[in-house]
């Protein structure tokens, strides 16, 4: 985790402070922030994981400033982004702002800074080490937000959660074997290409040796310099099947994870004392929440 890049940026500094400790505590590398515009001059230059963002970061009192959400709408497309709001509740969220949230990536999350740290540090993993599991978490609870999913977790029974999470489990292997086995496909078809192409090269620096012991040196100088550009698609390719690769490794430790985490809840239905079934359930959620995966 220590090469993930977090911007944060809020124009409170003494909570900017607080947070970003607890971030670089948790081995993230924190670029912090205090006004929009500095943010957005950052998103647009600096290669950055996660943008964490205060929803006003003009003016905390002001009702009309949502200065968050209008670099949300803008950068949520090619970065997570998670939105800091001082809402106390999903409901208040979508009361006081529900008319600018339209045009959001759904991507964008929210938490309220009156949940602590930790549910930061929990939203930051689950958004960037598995965000296939969030998003199947979210959608099997119905929830909007890692915020409305805390609040959805609130009201229901151990036992209902700890079902839905199960099913949660189950659709995010399926979705792991599938996305893994499309990145092998395009690792080999990349492996293909390179392969063709090295062979390709041979054949057009076999071609212009042949050329020069011909004596046609102009023909051999113009074999070369195609020989060098189909060396440098070789290459390509053969980079990408290496990036498809370690994407691959990626997914099989993700669903060693998802195979671990379904096994204990296996377990948790043999424990015949029902309060230590339902802390060993309640464990369970929390790990998969994000403490787990620290």
């Amino acid at each position: 985790m220590s090469s993930r890049i977090i911007l944060m940026a809020d124009n409170n500094r003494d909570f900017l402070d607080n947070r970003c400790e607890f971030l670089e505590q948790a081995g993230f590398t924190v670029i912090t922030t205090k006004n929009p515009t500095d943010t957005e001059r950052i998103l647009e230059r600096e290669a950055v994981d996660l943008a964490i963002l205060d929803i006003r970061m003009t003016d905390d009192d002001d009702p009309e400033d949502i200065s968050g959400l209008v670099l949300a709408r803008k950068f949520g497309q090619k970065l997570p982004i998670i939105i800091l709001t001082g809402f106390p509740t999903w409901e208040n969220v979508k009361t006081a702002i529900g008319r600018d949230l339209n045009g959001l990536s759904t991507a964008v999350d929210f938490i309220s800074k009156q949940e602590g740290p930790k549910m930061m540090i929990e939203a930051v993993n689950l958004t960037l080490e598995h965000p296939i599991l969030k998003r199947n978490v979210l959608c099997e609870f119905q929830a909007d937000s890692t915020q409305d999913l805390h609040e959805t977790l609130q009201k229901k029974k151990i036992d209902e959660s700890a079902d839905k999470f199960q099913k949660v489990l189950e659709r995010t292997e399926r979705d792991l074997l599938q996305n893994r086995k499309e990145i092998s496909q395009q690792s080999e078809r990349a492996q293909k290409v390179a392969i063709l192409m090295g062979l390709v090269g041979i054949g057009v620096i076999v071609i212009g040796l042949l050329l020069v012991y011909l004596g046609r040196t102009p023909l051999a100088i113009l074999s070369g310099s195609a020989s060098v550009v189909i060396d440098a698609i070789s290459v390509l390719f053969i980079t990408r099947a290496v990036q498809f690769s370690k994407q691959v490794d990626k997914k099989y430790k993700e669903l060693q994870k998802i195979y671990r985490a379904s096994h204990v809840y296996s377990i948790c239905d043999t424990i015949e004392s029902k309060s230590k079934r339902d802390d060993a359930k309640v464990l369970l959620i929390e790990k998969l929440m994000g403490k787990w995966f620290d």
